[in-house]
């Protein structure tokens, strides 16, 4: 798993991390997973090895693209963009 992370960039890194929460911790409604665990940027940004301002970025970007859809304390991702980032 670190060796696959090292040779991801931070989109790249982000997105695994945010499949794997959802597999394990989301809950699905129709084709939207929801991870309901209340999670900041910074903790998001440890978990890669990654700066907050790196992940807000990255996050923003992934939303104007409808990769995600972020709520107050959840992040939902759409199952068919799954398979773009495994």
């Amino acid at each position: 798993m670190l060796e696959q992370l090292a040779n991801y960039d931070i989109k790249q890194r982000l997105m695994y991390w945010l499949i794997k929460l959802a597999n394990e911790f989301g809950n699905e409604k129709g084709e939207i997973i929801t991870i309901d665990l209340a999670l900041s940027h910074q903790e998001l940004a440890n978990m890669i090895g990654s700066t907050r301002e790196s992940v807000t970025s990255t996050l923003n970007e992934l939303v104007k693209e409808e990769v995600i859809i972020m709520g107050r304390m959840s992040i939902s991702l759409r199952k068919e963009m799954l398979s773009v980032f495994q």
